[in-house]
Formats: structure tokens, C-alpha cells, sequence
């Protein structure tokens, strides 16, 4: 391989670089392309490798900024977890389960339909006992908590993690999808 150095700059690399002092004593010929020395100037052809170029890493935002940008990632992705969760839930019955759960607590502990009328009315419509009904609000209730419970924990420890590093690069590298039940 050949290069061409000019004071312009570096050029090629050519497989192949000559001279036309015959037919065309103006000008060089590099793979097959003219070139002036009207346009050139002065020139070195080398031979060998050209000079590697180094590379240049593109510069990062202020750690504070990375920081920012990879806590609300993780922000992000939690609430696809939490979604995942429920995926397929209305926001109707979604607002109905806090009062579903209390409801379910309250009658849990005095046996007294009075406690649940909510649930009385759904265990009704449904053809199920109150009680039935109660065992399963209470399971779905756990297990959701559970889920939710564990989903802010991670989002959490990742959060806490990424505000302590130093480096943006450790940053960038740290893995936030680790530890997610769902």
C-alpha cells in the first residue's frame, strides 16, 4: 500500500501511485485518478501501512447527567415490570383494589357482612360466597403487594447504585434489569 502526503494532508492508501512524465508530466495517478500537482503541491509517496488514525471516543454528558438519564431508565423499566403486572387491567378496577383489600381486612376480622358491602355486592353478582370471595382478594392482594413490593426494591437498590458511582462509563455499564421477579 502506498500513501500520498501532501501538505494538505495524508491520502490514500493507493495500491498504486506513479508518475506520467510522458504522457501527462502535470500530474500523478493514484488507482486509476488523476491528480494535478497544480492541485497536490508538494508530495511524499510512502510505502508501507498508512499511519493509524486514532480513534476518538465521542465524549460523554457530565456523570450528574448519566447519572440522571440511567435512574430514569430504571424508573422506566420498573414501571413495564409493574404494567407486565397488571397488564390487561382497566384503571376502573385497578382504583377498585384498595378499597376491595380493605374491605376484604375489615371483614376478615369481624365476620360481619356489614364490613365488606363492596364485595358483598361483587360475591353476589359473581354466585360466590362473601367468604370466597374475601380468600381471594386477600391472595390476589398479597401476591400483587409481593410483586409490587419487590419491583421498588430492585428499582430501588439500582437507583442507590447508579447515585453512588463515580464513573460514567460504570454508569452506562451497569446492568439495571438484574434482579426483577417478573
Amino acid at each position: 500500500m502506498k500513501t500520498l502526503k501532501t501538505d494538505a494532508g495524508t491520502f490514500g492508501p493507493f495500491y498504486s501511485i506513479s508518475a506520467y512524465p510522458i504522457e501527462a508530466p502535470d500530474r500523478l495517478r493514484c488507482d486509476g485518478i488523476d491528480y494535478p500537482f497544480g492541485v497536490i503541491g508538494a508530495y511524499e509517496i510512502v510505502t508501507g501501512s498508512p499511519d493509524p488514525v486514532p480513534d476518538v471516543p465521542p465524549a460523554l454528558p457530565p456523570l450528574d447527567e448519566v447519572i440522571t438519564q440511567r435512574r430514569a431508565e430504571s424508573d422506566a423499566l420498573a414501571a413495564a415490570k409493574r404494567n407486565s403486572v397488571v397488564g390487561g387491567t382497566s384503571p376502573a378496577e385497578m382504583a377498585s383494589w384498595p378499597i376491595k383489600l380493605a374491605e376484604a381486612v375489615k371483614f376478615a376480622a369481624s365476620s360481619d357482612p356489614a364490613d365488606a358491602p363492596y364485595l358483598g355486592v361483587e360475591a353476589a353478582a359473581r354466585g360466590i360466597t362473601l367468604e370466597e370471595l374475601v380468600a381471594k382478594v386477600q391472595t390476589n392482594g398479597a401476591m400483587l403487594a409481593g410483586l409490587e413490593a419487590q419491583i421498588a426494591g430492585i428499582n430501588g437498590k439500582h437507583r442507590d447504585a447508579l447515585a453512588t458511582m463515580t464513573v460514567s462509563t460504570d454508569v452506562l455499564a451497569y446492568d439495571i434489569t438484574a434482579g426483577y421477579p417478573v
